[in-house]
């Protein structure tokens, strides 16, 4: 695991101060955490229980723009979920960031029983996780139900807003300046993706209501017990935000058993779109980390760079391959005999309502938020199959608005 500056060692001296203002005695004993990447942490035992104890960067070291402030974030954010919903969170027991012991801010929590999904997934069968995933999808799907007065970083006011697509287009720009702050080179420029970002604007406009979001609740800020999910740690990131900013919602890890504890069956297209934006926002944030933590490799750096090319240039291409689709089941406009005679723009352009009238094809398509057939669970279903095979007005050959379909999708 890579090793972070923004976690200072604390003297056993230091710790004891810390434990005599928080419970009035000295530790019987401490132990370091080292599963976190940014505030260090150490299990404690004083008196006659254990307790976490996390203590925030020092005052001299470089943070990135949405970290400032988080240490306070983290605190309250989990204290209004104790508050506010029956996600097992830990209990913060103590609280100081007066700064007079040391030059950071620090709490103690209770300690959560079990262990890290990541340190314990080996022991499950496929099954199991399959459930654990469950569990995590239904705990997010109750955290997102928190709705928040403005969008963006919890704790800081300054850069929150009612628009979201203007909050997320700030917080990508803030990614920028933390990059040139440290002379740090992207493979994507900010002119070029801003210019993306804003063609889909109207995406963003869906989201209407803030929502709160962990942001961080990959395997090892999942503590299991038992099989069952125990705990959820670390939320020191989270935001304000369009729900699909949840780690379960990333695009490049797909897990079923998350989206069936939610209770969504499949994104439409413009959450689709907007999830692959958060996955951008993910990659240029990794792509910080190594020069702000001073890590002593770039792996992370070239992972994150590699990703946001990959990204950017498919969402080019998407962009360019819906400029084509004329329909929603695939049979394609180009070569039929009414369009022109009829003034008929398709499916796509009219909304469902071609030449001849509402189609129940296009119209079931438009209904799940879809680009076209082929990006449905269901595909092909019976009423597309009916309509590719009717005798008279099906396809010809057999099937080829089908199998237009599945180009397109794995275009």
């Amino acid at each position: 695991m890579p090793v972070s500056i923004t976690k200072r060692a604390i003297s056993k001296v230091c710790i004891d101060e810390m434990t005599q203002r928080a419970f009035g005695c000295e530790a019987n004993s401490v132990e370091e955490l080292t599963e976190g990447f940014f505030n260090i942490a150490y299990k404690v035992q004083v008196k006659d229980q254990t307790v976490i104890l996390k203590v925030a960067p020092p005052m001299n070291v470089d943070i990135m723009t949405h970290e400032k402030n988080i240490m306070f974030s983290e605190v309250d954010a989990m204290r209004m979920v104790r508050e506010q919903t029956d996600v097992p969170v830990p209990k913060i027991l103590f609280y100081d960031d007066s700064k007079t012991i040391c030059d950071s801010a620090y709490f103690f929590m209770e300690e959560l029983k079990g262990c890290s999904f990541s340190s314990s997934a080996e022991q499950y069968s496929e099954e199991e996780k399959a459930n654990i995933f469950r569990q995590v999808g239904s705990l997010t799907k109750k955290l997102s139900q928190i709705k928040g007065s403005a969008f963006g970083y919890y704790c800081q006011k300054d850069k929150q807003g009612k628009n979201w697509y203007e909050v997320f287009r700030s917080m990508i720009e803030d990614t920028y300046e933390d990059a040139k702050r440290k002379e740090i080179i992207r493979p994507v420029g900010k002119e070029k993706l801003l210019a993306l970002l804003s063609n889909d604007r109207e995406l963003f406009e869906e989201v209407k209501e803030p929502r709160f979001v962990h942001w961080d609740i990959w395997a090892g800020n999942v503590f299991v017990k038992d099989k069952e999910v125990v705990g959820i740690i670390d939320f020191e990131r989270c935001l304000w935000a369009d729900e699909l900013m949840e780690v379960g919602f990333r695009t490049y890890g797909y897990e079923q058993g998350f989206f069936e504890g939610y209770e969504i069956k499949q994104l439409t297209r413009s959450q689709l779109r907007r999830a692959k934006w958060y996955d951008i926002y993910l990659f240029l944030i990794v792509s910080l980390e190594c020069d702000y933590r001073q890590y002593d490799t770039k792996d992370a750096y070239h992972w994150a760079c590699d990703m946001l090319m990959k990204w950017v240039t498919e969402m080019e291409k998407n962009t360019e391959d819906e400029g084509m689709i004329d329909t929603r089941c695939g049979l394609r406009c180009e070569g039929c005999e009414w369009k022109e005679p009829c003034n008929c723009g398709g499916c796509v352009a009219t909304n469902g309502n071609p030449f001849h009238g509402q189609c129940p094809v296009a119209v079931c398509c438009q209904d799940k938020g879809l680009v076209h057939c082929g990006e449905c669970l269901d595909f092909p279903c019976d009423l597309l199959s009916q309509y590719s095979s009717d005798p008279e007005h099906g396809d010809n050959p057999p099937g080829a608005r089908i199998e237009q379909c599945r180009k397109w999708a794995q275009q």
